[in-house]
């Protein structure tokens, strides 16, 4: 791994993606550390408790846990294809523009939460805006993937990409769910508790997992023969169980036996 981030660092393109997405990194755990802080004793400065978890969440994930692991996908394939391939630069504009969307968004984020702010006779939510053009860039990326993978022969590495992507498109659909629901106010709060743990446990233990799983193995190239189990069995779990992991999120006297039993079950399948 260390030959590997020398290779990244030398490429004329990297330092500004690599310094960034170390920035946010580092940005992002102190306002978790000012988080906490601010549980046991006062701020230096007067700032809500739930803005700074808002803008530490995402910034962690704007910022760090999606843009680098996209970016090393991008170098994974980079040697595979043409470097004029229109998707392939998509997909490293796609990794610029979402990196610094999310930069831009983490001051709204910290000072305002997902609040309007006033602009002369209107008002408009703009951390929920920047949030929304953060996940537009996941999908011009995959876009982009999707472009380049058509001139690839996909081989075994590919597949744990593939299941990746496709977690993080289902958590983006649990964000788009949280602010459609956030709009209409229901009366049962639990739908809006349900979207968010189920953006959070698909991200976490679906897109993470797979992710990191991924650069491991193309990093070391297991054989589909050397798996204990069928690869695409073991792949299938977790992307099967991740989301169904949602309510261990939620306050347990709102779930139903249901919820309870849906949730054990992405747990075993994801646990596999």
């Amino acid at each position: 791994m260390d030959s590997f981030s020398r290779r990244i660092k030398d490429e004329t393109d990297a330092p500004l993606l690599w310094n960034l997405s170390l920035f946010s990194f580092v940005v992002a755990g102190t306002t978790g550390f000012c988080y906490r802080l601010g549980m046991i004793g006062e701020l230096p400065v007067s700032l809500n408790m739930q803005n700074i978890r808002h803008a530490h969440t995402h910034l962690m994930f704007f910022g760090w846990a999606v843009p680098l692991p996209l970016y090393i996908l991008y170098r994974y394939l980079q040697p595979k294809i043409n470097g004029s391939n229109r998707g392939a630069k998509l997909m490293k504009n796609s990794i610029t523009a979402g990196l610094i969307l999310g930069l831009i968004a983490y001051p709204f984020f910290l000072f305002y939460g997902y609040q309007p702010i006033p602009f002369g006779s209107t008002a408009l939510p703009l951390s929920v805006m920047l949030a929304g053009l953060v996940m537009v860039s996941w999908y011009c990326f995959m876009i982009g993937y999707l472009k380049v993978r058509e001139v690839l022969s996909v081989n075994g590495h590919q597949r744990w990409f593939d299941g990746a992507l496709v977690m993080l498109l289902t958590c983006s659909l649990g964000a788009w769910g949280v602010a459609l629901l956030q709009a209409v106010d229901p009366i049962n709060q639990l739908f809006t508790k349900a979207m968010t743990h189920f953006f959070l446990a698909t991200f976490t233990e679906g897109w993470v997992v797979l992710i990191v799983i991924a650069i491991i193995i193309s990093k070391i190239k297991i054989k589909d023969n050397e798996w204990p189990l069928s690869p695409n069995l073991l792949l299938g779990s977790i992307v099967l169980g991740a989301p169904l992991t949602f309510p261990y999120g939620i306050s347990k006297s709102l779930l139903s036996p249901l919820l309870l039993d849906t949730a054990r079950i992405g747990e075993i399948l994801a646990g596999v």
